[in-house]
């Protein structure tokens, strides 16, 4: 197996997972704003936005603390992380087989 197929799948994980994080049940029009409630389900968290055209309310429903942007901030850390790796894994792989087809021309 390819060093860059573990890091690749891990790198697809992690973005599916955000991808399936936030669930939006309902969009509501009230005059000018716009009321959009949504579930975070890393955190069991239900959230308000409230798009007017003066401000923007996104705060959570149940009054616990925002701890989502910290696990947003951590997601895109182990990203990162998971990309660096993927790029190493495949730049070594590479440098491998560019050798490999060095040797075997001589």
């Amino acid at each position: 197996m390819p060093r860059w197929v573990l890091p690749l799948t891990i790198l697809v994980l992690l973005v599916l997972a955000m991808v399936f994080r936030w669930e939006s049940p309902g969009r509501v029009v009230d005059g000018n704003e716009l009321i959009i409630y949504s579930h975070d389900r890393w955190l069991d968290q239900h959230w308000v936005k409230v798009y007017s055209p003066y401000e923007l309310i996104d705060r959570p429903l149940d009054g616990h603390p925002d701890n989502g942007s910290i696990l947003t901030g951590i997601w895109g850390y182990f990203i990162a992380g998971t990309f660096i790796w993927l790029y190493l894994s495949v730049a070594k792989t590479l440098r491998e087989k560019k050798k490999r087809s060095a040797g075997e021309k001589e």
